[in-house]
């Protein structure tokens, strides 16, 4: 599944996984990196996990907080990420 620049552009991962949810509406929030890895099958799981993790409102790293943590593995969209 190739998708084009949605969203913000800067992550292609993030630009398939909002074009998922929120133009497609093929993924329900909360999802989780296997959610999305049964409908977009480009990015490997790892992958998708770590990008997840990287991405969240509860990582103190520096990475922007494309996504809210609602519990343990399980994220939405963060609305705010521009």
């Amino acid at each position: 599944m190739t998708m084009t620049m949605t969203s913000i552009g800067k992550h292609p991962i993030y630009d398939d996984i909002y074009q998922s949810v929120r133009i497609d509406e093929s993924i329900a929030e909360p999802f989780s990196a296997r959610c999305i890895g049964r409908k977009i099958e480009t990015w490997p799981h790892d992958k998708l996990a770590t990008f997840l993790a990287r991405h969240c409102n509860e990582n103190q790293n520096g990475h922007e907080k494309l996504f809210v943590r609602v519990y343990r593995g399980r994220y939405r969209l963060n609305d705010n990420a521009k």
